[in-house]
């Protein structure tokens, strides 16, 4: 026979169900944010390795990438150079007998459909002119999780007010 002491009445398993299933949500919850935090942490860590990059190529050059006047998507050519063209040297391509090259290190880097990605899939974006925030040095800025420049969650390598 069993007594009843050994089972467990409806409200008790009730309040044990509902525990644990706030304890679920605040897991959830939580990881949530760790998950946001790590993805900026990841997208200021690529930036800060780009603009060391680009100065590292400004000091090799004596000057800046171009871009043409216009905010740009960073493209792999951008990164890795090409054989010609507006990106012949890229920022991976230091001439031959330069130390420079060895001080790059954009391995972390991901590539999507050609261009460059941030943590949340959207290219970085670089602009070198004298309307930008940075001049004379170059902007560099992630869209953010919602992949729109300009507003309030973009990850950027300048203060923002």
């Amino acid at each position: 026979m069993v007594s009843a002491k050994t089972k467990f009445t409806l409200t008790e398993l009730i309040m044990a169900i509902t525990i644990i299933a706030m304890l679920m949500a605040l897991v959830i919850g939580g990881s949530t944010v760790v998950t946001k935090k790590v993805r900026e942490s990841k997208c200021r860590a690529q930036i800060a390795q780009l603009e060391t990059a680009m100065a590292v190529y400004q000091s090799e050059f004596g000057y800046y990438p171009q871009a043409g006047g216009a905010a740009i998507d960073i493209s792999e050519d951008f990164v890795k150079g090409k054989s010609d063209g507006a990106w012949k040297h890229g920022l991976q391509k230091m001439s031959a007998n330069s130390e420079a090259k060895y001080l790059l290190n954009l391995t972390s880097l991901e590539f999507d459909g050609g261009n460059c990605v941030d943590a949340y899939g959207h290219p970085y974006r670089y602009r070198c002119d004298s309307g930008g925030v940075n001049w004379p040095s170059v902007d560099l800025w992630s869209k953010g999780p919602d992949g729109v420049s300009g507003n309030d969650d973009d990850i950027t390598n300048w203060e923002r007010n």
